[in-house]
């Protein structure tokens, strides 16, 4: 019975930190660092978050249901884990439009991981047209996220940055 709420339990977590995250992610100019970090975290939710769901199933059910009442509690877990599933196909089918990297143009003197950088952004396949160009202010915010933000090279201190050359 306790393995049961142990399993309960961290599969509401699971869920909670998940939907913390994506919508952290979308508030915050957090992205990550790499295509494998992010193809991680998708994987995760891809197959984490339906199996979350159907386990949910250990705290739901209960020995005093009816069999009425724990098929209702089946057939609807499983229809909304479902849908998760769904939803995860079609947020990774929203996230093949991203920004990426084209040309550094400045580096912090001080803190040479903190960028100045061109990115273009682009659909891959999906777009036809030329990608949209905009410089942001890269800094490192752990090794699989970054924090970018918008950046005006005619408002940054030149004292505080070294152009970078680009080859």
């Amino acid at each position: 019975m306790q393995a049961l709420k142990i399993i309960y339990r961290a599969s509401i977590v699971f869920i909670c930190v998940i939907v913390a995250t994506a919508i952290l992610g979308q508030a915050l100019p957090l992205e990550f660092a790499d295509n494998e970090s992010e193809n991680l975290y998708l994987g995760i939710c891809f197959y984490g978050i339906p199996l979350a769901i159907v386990l949910t199933l250990t705290g739901t059910l209960k020995q005093t249901d009816t069999p009425a009442s724990a098929t209702g509690k089946i057939i609807l877990t499983l229809v909304i884990a479902g849908l998760s599933f769904f939803v995860t196909v079609i947020a990774a089918f929203t996230s093949m439009c991203e920004w990426s990297t084209h040309r550094v143009c400045f580096e912090n003197k001080q803190d040479p991981s903190v960028k100045i950088v061109e990115r273009e952004f682009g659909c891959g396949v999906f777009d036809s047209g030329e990608p949209a160009y905009k410089l942001f202010k890269v800094s490192e915010f752990s090794p699989y996220m970054i924090w970018a933000t918008e950046a005006d090279t005619n408002k940054i201190d030149k004292a505080e940055w070294r152009r970078v050359e680009n080859l």
